[in-house]
């Protein structure tokens, strides 16, 4: 498989560490590293609070440096932590729900997108992921 979800990835102290920007290990890249390959190198991990939703879209490349993996960690919806169940993001057509405590992920070269959240919510948070190989 070239995406998915994994529920209960992540503990409520690690999505709080993450949120409260005490997240030592820099977006958890460790945990990818135990999870999908060891050679897995962080290119960025940002906050984002999506109010329109993303059009259909590859992540290649990082600032010149070519994407392996996405990684997508549901936060909130409409910054109310109970309601990710609300939201989704498609990979390839396959529509991946959220749930708080989830890691969705996918290759770099999958198409992805949000999926149509505006009918029940007006916003979505969560941090993505973006990383490359090691060499």
């Amino acid at each position: 498989m070239r995406w998915g979800i994994i529920h209960d990835y992540f503990t409520e102290q690690e999505l709080n560490n993450f949120w409260q920007g005490k997240d030592p290990e820099c977006g958890y890249i460790s945990k990818y590293r135990k999870t999908f390959d060891v050679n897995l190198k962080m290119h960025i991990a940002q906050y984002t609070n999506c109010t329109n939703p993303v059009s259909a879209h590859v992540d290649a490349e990082f600032e010149g440096m070519p994407n392996y993996m996405q990684f997508l960690v549901p936060i909130s919806v409409d910054r109310d932590t109970t309601l990710c169940h609300r939201a989704s993001t498609v990979v390839e057509g396959d529509e991946l729900w959220w749930r708080r405590g989830s890691l969705l992920w996918w290759y770099s070269d999958c198409t992805h997108w949000s999926g149509d959240y505006t009918k029940t919510n007006t916003s979505k948070q969560a941090w993505v992921i973006q990383t490359g190989l090691q060499v």
